[in-house]
């Protein structure tokens, strides 16, 4: 999934990266980057996005250079929900019809 919310979250992160006054907080930061570069690749599951969201709120709660992040992960955490419910719909949907045909 690319997206240009996405892509802002990314160099939000990596520019202030390269501040470097963190301290310890610069693993959770480099671990966020990584998780947001695999949803590039792989669809997350809920609880991985509940992750993200948990992760987000924290550095923008700790640190002002972080205060964008959620306006970017919002519209992003809403399609990939709605994506996940729609799969979990389809899955329902087809497990029900194949009940019926064996009735």
């Amino acid at each position: 999934m690319k997206s240009e919310e996405l892509k802002n979250m990314l160099t939000i992160l990596t520019r202030s990266l390269e501040k470097n006054y963190f301290g310890n907080d610069i693993e959770k930061i480099h671990s966020l980057c990584n998780k947001l570069k695999n949803i590039e690749q792989k669809f997350p599951n809920l609880t991985e996005l509940e992750e993200l969201r948990k992760d987000i709120d924290y550095l923008e709660i700790k640190y002002d250079d972080f205060n964008d992040l959620s306006y970017y992960f919002n519209p992003l955490y809403m399609r990939i929900k709605s994506k996940i419910h729609d799969e979990e719909v389809k899955k329902i949907r087809e497990e029900n019809k194949r009940k019926r045909g064996m009735n």
